[in-house]
């Protein structure tokens, strides 16, 4: 086994069991405890779990992202840092290469287990490598240095070879974007008879103008064969994230959406829906996006399908608060979708109407929630009436709907930041027979104040972890809690204060003890608090704050033995307080108040479980389930 120490205690950990003679010491933080076969033979069969493990921001490039491996006993790694300093390995030398200007990557997972702290199991890393089309063209490269970093003729040309439809038509774009002149004219030459091979059709470039509310932001553009650019409106006074800066023009341009559009898209139940409503390819990315017209905190793609003078903003008329509640806590309301989330019909008519387009796996709608004759009512929100909650309906989890309520109720009563919800019922003749749980949106303003008060009115923009960290959404797990504590400090989160970096601490914390295994970073967002300026300006940005925390749901209890989304301290599971600890060190905080806080929220939990869990209306066997979880959780933490 491969032993490379994940945070500072883990690394003098390793060393100390060095010293002991437990371990044998192959490189700076990297040890084995096999003491029998040569180093050589070790480091070899490991290589790629090793590269992951001390580049972690490096990627797999030149020959040795080709062959995926050592290349005459040298591994090329390019990007991620200053190049020229070398590791030298048993065996191996990992040569580190300038990096590309608009460098691309995937990702793979290694083929061998390393163990990143002496209480972790061993896991598989990820590894990044340069993409085929990227390799190709690095393998085109000059070689004065180091000629092993190339191929010959002849297998370049057989990767071009391999090289798909899609990569082939953008090949040229990308030569542009990297200033690669010569190496374009050899890959022209040695791709003459194969572009020439197939002639498949392609998506034709299309593209959206956003805005944000009534301000234009800039124009996102499907250029063809996989590649995106996005430019900004000339007034548009912020950058979105980190991958769209705003001093240069175009902001973006490159294989693949930029990751702050593409994690507004659906996953999992509601993309396969949409998808399938609307006849696309899973690959059609900007298809599925221009399926609506709406995304969270009013951005709008125009045009919109319907005029523009009958556009309605998102805002509130009726807050969750105004409605009556009965005894047991459920709230009745009129529901007039009138339709079950399934129906291939309702998601059919998304792309005229342009109800809001939510992100997450989970079955949900997008909902108006009004004043009618009859009492309060639901219908879907759309471009014309706005969107005010999100309504979550049962699924094939018994209980689900009810979890879900005591987990975010509990947090509520303890003092937590966190989305309101209430359970809801309909009439006798509505579809929906079960319970469902209504949402209300923090994200969008009161309407009153939107209407009325002018340059008073703060507008909030959303953006969640995985986008400040460049993920894919298939890439939500792929990541850790210190990773999105770093990103959310970036991104001008502060380290204390008001929805600082103490409510991400307290999100951690708080998933933990009540068992909720889905924090992913698709699960933690940030938002950009803007200010309406004069007639005619663009908005002004006045701080960023964590958002309230949302889809908090004890997985645990429908899924025995479910571990935490993301680790932290490298791990999933049996965490204690000293890990927590560790994680709130990273912008300041001090063991005893970490301590303080754990202390604090245990105190609250078991103040206020049972009172929650008895109004939920789960059974009694998933309220003792519960309860069990809760305590478990509590007695590994050890406070």
């Amino acid at each position: 086994m491969i032993y490379s120490g994940h945070t500072r205690q883990d690394q003098n950990a390793f060393r100390v069991r060095e010293h002991r003679g437990k371990l044998r010491r192959l490189h700076r933080n990297l040890y084995t405890d096999d003491f029998d076969r040569p180093a050589e033979e070790i480091v070899a069969e490991n290589i790629l779990v090793i590269a992951a493990a001390l580049l972690p921001d490096w990627q797999l490039s030149h020959s040795s992202a080709a062959v995926r491996g050592p290349v005459d006993g040298m591994l090329f790694v390019s990007g991620g840092g200053k190049p020229g300093r070398h590791l030298h390995l048993p065996g191996v030398r990992i040569i580190r290469l300038p990096g590309l200007r608009a460098p691309e990557h995937d990702e793979i997972p290694t083929p061998t287990q390393l163990e990143r702290g002496p209480e972790g199991p061993p896991e598989l890393l990820t590894l990044r490598v340069s993409t085929r089309l990227q390799t190709i063209f690095e393998c085109l490269s000059t070689a004065r240095s180091y000629p092993e970093k190339t191929l010959p003729d002849v297998a370049v040309a057989e990767l071009i070879a391999s090289l798909p439809v899609v990569d082939r038509e953008r090949a040229e774009r990308f030569a542009a974007r990297n200033g690669l002149r010569r190496e374009c004219l050899r890959y022209r030459a040695l791709s003459f008879e194969v572009a020439t091979a197939e002639d498949m059709p392609l998506a034709e470039p299309d593209g959206a103008s956003i805005y944000f509310y009534g301000w234009a932001m800039g124009r996102l553009t499907y250029l063809g064969g996989g590649e995106y650019s996005f430019t900004y409106d000339r007034d548009w006074p912020v950058a979105l994230s980190s991958e769209l800066p705003r001093q240069v023009d175009p902001s973006y341009e490159g294989r693949g959406m930029p990751a702050f559009f593409e994690n507004c898209l659906p996953e999992g139940w509601t993309e396969s829906v949409v998808l399938a409503s609307n006849k696309l390819s899973r690959e059609d990315l900007f298809g599925l996006f221009t399926t609506t017209r709406k995304y969270l905190s009013n951005l709008t793609l125009r045009p919109l399908g319907i005029p523009e003078a009958e556009l309605v903003y998102d805002a509130h008329s009726v807050r969750l608060a105004h409605l009556p509640g009965r005894r047991d806590g459920v709230v009745h309301l009129h529901e007039e979708i009138g339709r079950m989330p399934e129906d291939v019909d309702l998601w059919r008519r998304t792309r005229t109407d342009g109800p809001l387009r939510l992100s997450g796996v989970q079955a949900k709608l997008p909902i108006s929630l009004f004043e009618a004759e009859a009492g309060f009512a639901i219908r879907i929100g759309d471009l014309r009436h706005g969107c005010t909650h999100i309504l979550k309906v049962a699924t094939h989890y018994e209980g689900l709907i009810e979890n879900e309520w005591a987990t975010m109720e509990l947090a509520r009563r303890i003092g937590l930041p966190v989305a309101q919800a209430v359970m809801v019922e309909f009439q006798e003749d509505s579809p929906y027979r079960s319970r469902s749980l209504l949402v209300e949106r923090y994200d969008i303003p009161d309407r009153v104040a939107l209407e009325s008060e002018g340059s008073r009115t703060e507008l909030l923009l959303q953006e969640d972890a995985c986008s400040l960290l460049l993920l894919r959404r298939a890439q939500k797990y792929n990541t850790s809690m210190e990773r999105i504590a770093d990103a959310l400090l970036a991104a001008g989160i502060a380290p204390a204060g008001e929805r600082g970096m103490r409510h991400f601490l307290i999100l951690v914390l708080y998933s933990w003890i009540v068992g909720n295994g889905d924090l992913h970073a698709k699960n933690v967002s940030i938002l950009r608090r803007f200010r309406i300026g004069r007639p005619g300006e663009a908005p002004t940005l006045e701080g960023v704050s964590l958002a309230p925390f949302y889809d908090i749901v004890n997985t645990r209890l429908h899924l025995p033995g479910d571990e935490f989304a993301v680790p932290v301290d490298g791990k999933r599971s049996n965490l204690r307080v000293r890990s927590f600890e560790r994680l709130g060190g990273r912008w300041g905080m001090s063991r005893d108040e970490v301590r303080a806080e754990a202390e604090r929220f245990v105190l609250g939990v078991n103040a206020h479980l049972d009172p929650v869990l008895s109004a939920s209306g789960l059974s009694e066997e998933l309220r003792e389930r519960f309860a069990g979880i809760v305590e478990e959780n509590v007695r590994t933490l050890g406070v």
